[in-house]
């Protein structure tokens, strides 16, 4: 368990740098933009951005905290002078938020868009629950949009990614796989879950993986930590 908290605590370390790349590709009202996206979709609130009236609870962002950059980003988009730390009422629908894009690389070009991964349990989800989630998602995508910054939603589910359906793709499990890949190079955690992935000791083998995987289950260093594994 130790060595597991050595890598995690590595992991936020170059997580956190490479997150600053990406703020530092953007300009102030982008960044506002981006530190928002996980507050809205965390609360449940008739005045803001992404609001649906729906019977079932299409919000929640596991372990989300509010902190300085999003009090920030609230105050200045949504004019609300004392922003509070949304309550959520049963469990949060969204485990993990994760964001991929070419801001802050070498390959940034103009106002590239900002893809972020929804990872939510989408397999038990009825079919009312994901209509309404992803009404929810559009409404916050337009409102997005139209403060200037281009973005999309990809909807991922823990236990189909592992057999090879991964975000959009369905039924071809080869490039399922390739796109999980290509997404655990590129992407950058934002909140809630840490992929257990990025945990496991590096060049490990699916063996390996797989007892990262269950001591996850037994974390007892940071009680804020949780996993999930894709």
């Amino acid at each position: 368990i130790a060595r597991l908290g050595r890598r995690v605590g590595r992991f936020l370390r170059f997580n956190m740098a490479r997150l600053a790349r990406i703020y530092a590709g953007l300009d102030v009202a982008q960044q506002h933009l981006l530190s928002i996206i996980p507050y809205l979709l965390h609360s449940q609130d008739e005045e803001l951005p992404g609001y649906v009236n729906s019977q079932f609870d299409v919000y929640g962002v596991t372990g989300f905290t509010m902190n300085s950059t999003i009090e920030d980003a609230v105050t200045t988009l949504l004019k609300r002078a004392r922003p509070v730390e949304p309550a959520v009422r049963n469990r949060p629908v969204i485990r993990s938020i994760l964001l991929e894009t070419d801001v802050g690389t070498l390959a940034q070009r103009g106002n590239d868009a900002l893809t972020f991964y929804l990872v939510t349990e989408l397999r038990g989800m009825g079919d009312s629950v994901r209509r309404d989630l992803l009404r929810r998602i559009e409404k916050i995508r337009n409102w997005v949009e139209n403060k200037g910054m281009a973005a999309s939603f990809i909807l991922v589910d823990p236990a189909w990614s592992q057999e090879g359906d991964f975000g959009n793709v369905r039924g071809e499990p080869a490039r399922g796989m390739l796109l999980l890949e290509r997404f655990y190079r590129n992407a950058t955690f934002l909140a809630g879950e840490l992929p257990v992935f990025w945990c496991t000791t590096p060049g490990g083998d699916l063996e390996r993986h797989q007892r990262t995987s269950k001591l996850t289950k037994r974390v007892d260093f940071d009680n804020d930590l949780s996993f999930v594994d894709l």
